[in-house]
């Protein structure tokens, strides 16, 4: 009779260990296919040199942004400007460990509600030029990639480290911002995407776009943009 009590203790014991495995574990980390990491490294390039602010150029930044604002409200050309830039980016290439900072943060957060994709008219002509299955695509789009890891990535005029490393204030460096990305949506054949990313470069800097990009000659590069926050 003992041995009877003993073995139901020891099965209700392990059913409940069993149980409470199954409870809390947790699902596989998504990790990003080597096509999908060369798509994300051809974009963030870009979006470093394109699109955030100029903030790569470190102590050049303020000086340029003002003479681009200038250049546009007053009209006047900018080729010797773009020219300048070319050759401040050229000297950051070349002395890349020097280069400023752009962490990546792996938790991303949706910067609007789904159904607000289909109010703008340019956005739903971004989904359909990749795909007709709106509905997954916006499901994907507010989806991050937390298997995306910094040391993934090669920027060119940047360095780039996971955004648990970033310490604010830290003396001497140069900060670019926390970037952090969505999934990607391609399309049948893999030669159009969509990504969504958000940047935030500090209390009231910042901005949030869907992007869609297409492979040319074997780069990746951003068609249009749609803003979708500023700061």
């Amino acid at each position: 009779m003992i041995r009877v009590i003993v073995g139901f203790l020891l099965l209700v014991m392990g059913c409940g260990t069993e149980a409470q495995q199954q409870k809390t574990a947790q699902p596989p980390v998504l990790r990003p296919s080597a096509e999908e990491i060369r798509v994300y490294n051809d974009l963030l390039n870009e979006l470093v040199e394109e699109r955030l602010y100029n903030r790569y150029l470190g102590a050049h930044e303020r000086r340029i942004s003002k003479a681009y604002a200038a250049a546009f409200y007053e009209k006047t050309d900018t080729t010797g400007l773009q020219q300048e830039i070319d050759s401040l980016r050229n000297n950051i290439i070349q002395q890349r460990t020097k280069a400023c900072i752009v962490y990546l943060d792996t938790v991303f957060r949706p910067f609007i509600e789904p159904w607000k994709f289909y109010e703008s008219a340019k956005v739903v002509s971004m989904i359909k030029w990749v795909t007709t299955d709106a509905q997954t695509a916006v499901s994907t789009l507010s989806t991050g990639m937390p298997g995306l890891q910094s040391e993934a990535f090669q920027l060119r005029a940047a360095q780039i480290k996971p955004a648990q490393a970033y310490k604010k204030g830290a003396i001497g460096e140069c900060f670019i911002g926390k970037v952090s990305v969505s999934k990607l949506v391609f399309n049948s054949d893999y030669t159009r995407c969509l990504l969504a990313y958000n940047f935030y470069c500090g209390d009231r800097c910042g901005r949030g776009e869907l992007v869609s990009a297409e492979k040319r000659n074997g780069r990746w590069v951003i068609v249009q943009a749609e803003e979708c926050w500023i700061a």
